[in-house]
C-alpha cells in the first residue's frame, strides 16, 4: 500500500478547486449589480454610472466562466481572478462614491473573503492571499484618491470589525472543510485499495484452485489409464 495518496489528492483537490470557481463566477455575475442601490438615494447619473459598471463587471464574470469551460484558463486566474475583479471594482466605486456610502464597499470587499470560505475549495493559504491583496488594496486607493481620512470615514472602524470576524469565520471554516475533505478521499483510496488488494488475492487463491484442479484431473486420467493398461496386460 502506497505511504501517502500527494498525487491522487492534488489532482482531486485541483477539480475541486476549479469546480467551486466556477460557481463563484456564477454567482458574482449575479449578485454584483445589486450594489449599485447604495447609489440609489444619489443622483440619477450617479446611479446609472455604477450601475453600468457592475453590469459590465457581471458581463465579466460570466464570460470567464464561458472561457473556462472552453479555454480552461490557468489555475492563478481560476484561484484569484474574480476576487481580485470584483475587490478592483468595490475599491474604484468606494473612492468615487459619497463618503457615507464608502463603507458599504468596503464591507463588500470583507464579504469577498466570507463569500470565498463558504464556496470556494483551496487551501486556507490563497484565502489569506487574497484577502490581504484585496484590502491592501483598497486602503491605499482610500488614502491616495480621497480627500478625507481613512479613520474619518463614517462606521469604518465597525466595518472593520465585522470585516476581520468575516476572516476568521472564513479562514477557520475554509481549513476544516479542505481537511476533511482531504482525510475523507485519502480514506476512499485506502478502502478501494484494500477491496481491490482483496479481489487480486481471491482471484490468486482461485486461479491455483483450478489449477490444482487440472492436475488432478491429469493425474486421475493417469491412473486410471495405467490401470487399464495393466489390466489388459494381465488378461493376456
Amino acid at each position: 500500500m502506497p505511504e501517502n495518496y500527494t498525487v491522487e489528492w492534488e489532482l482531486e483537490a485541483k477539480k475541486l478547486a476549479v469546480k467551486s470557481a466556477s460557481r463563484i463566477y456564477l454567482l458574482a455575475s449575479v449578485v454584483v449589480p445589486f450594489f449599485a442601490f447604495f447609489e440609489y438615494n444619489g443622483s440619477a447619473e450617479h446611479f446609472q454610472h455604477f450601475l453600468f459598471i457592475f453590469l459590465g463587471v457581471s458581463a465579466l464574470m460570466l464570460l470567464m466562466v464561458v472561457l473556462q469551460r472552453k479555454l480552461h484558463l490557468p489555475t492563478i486566474i481560476q484561484i484569484y481572478g474574480v476576487s481580485v475583479v470584483l475587490a478592483c471594482c468595490f475599491s474604484y466605486m468606494a473612492t468615487k462614491t459619497d463618503v457615507s456610502n464608502v463603507h458599504n464597499y468596503i464591507m463588500g470587499i470583507s464579504a469577498i473573503t466570507l463569500v470565498r470560505g463558504m464556496i470556494y475549495f483551496g487551501k486556507v493559504i490563497h484565502l489569506i492571499i487574497v484577502t490581504l491583496i484585496n484590502h491592501t488594496l483598497a486602503f491605499c486607493l482610500l488614502h491616495f484618491c480621497r480627500a478625507e481620512s481613512i479613520a474619518s470615514i463614517p462606521q469604518i472602524e465597525s466595518t472593520l470589525f465585522f470585516g476581520v470576524i468575516f476572516m476568521i469565520f472564513s479562514f477557520a471554516g475554509m481549513n476544516i472543510r479542505y481537511n476533511l475533505t482531504k482525510e475523507n478521499f485519502i480514506n476512499s483510496l485506502k478502502l478501494q485499495y484494500s477491496l481491490d488488494l482483496i479481489e487480486e488475492k481471491q482471484k490468486e487463491i482461485l486461479d491455483s484452485i483450478y489449477y490444482a484442479r487440472r492436475i488432478q484431473r491429469v493425474l486421475i486420467t493417469s491412473e486410471k489409464y495405467i490401470e487399464n493398461k495393466l489390466g489388459k496386460l494381465i488378461g493376456k
